[in-house]
């Protein structure tokens, strides 16, 4: 099942406030910080890139090759 759309729009939202608190945490806070909130952006995108791989996987019809090839013959 598709992530919807509200979920991903959420996602992307956070995302973009995390970006903005970087920006100011790369000038002012500790390493330690800085490190989890990108730690944090990474898993946002990780999360919504993933989940888009892992729907065209599960839609695939039998003898698709895809992008990827054949899987199984």
């Amino acid at each position: 099942m598709a992530m919807s759309e509200k979920v991903e729009e959420y996602l992307r939202e956070a995302e973009s406030s995390l970006r903005a608190a970087l920006a100011f945490a790369a000038r002012t806070e500790k390493v330690m910080v800085t490190q989890v909130i990108a730690e944090s952006i990474s898993r946002i995108d990780s999360l919504i890139e993933t989940h888009k791989l892992i729907d065209k996987l599960e839609t695939r019809r039998p003898g698709d090759k895809g992008m990827w090839g054949m899987f199984h013959e």
